[in-house]
């Protein structure tokens, strides 16, 4: 479900088949490159903040 609650798919298209395991498995990918992506940010704005 969490390309569904990430608003990148709608619910339905969950279990109509819009989408497959391959699908699924990018979604992660790019949810999970995206949360490391923000915490680097925030951590680089962390270090210029301490500088």
């Amino acid at each position: 479900m969490a390309p569904v609650t990430a608003g990148l798919w709608q619910q339905h298209e969950t279990f109509d088949g819009t989408y497959d395991l391959d699908d699924l498995l990018d979604a992660h990918e790019l949810l999970d490159t995206n949360a490391i992506n923000k915490m680097r940010a925030q951590e680089a704005a962390r270090s210029e903040v301490n500088k």
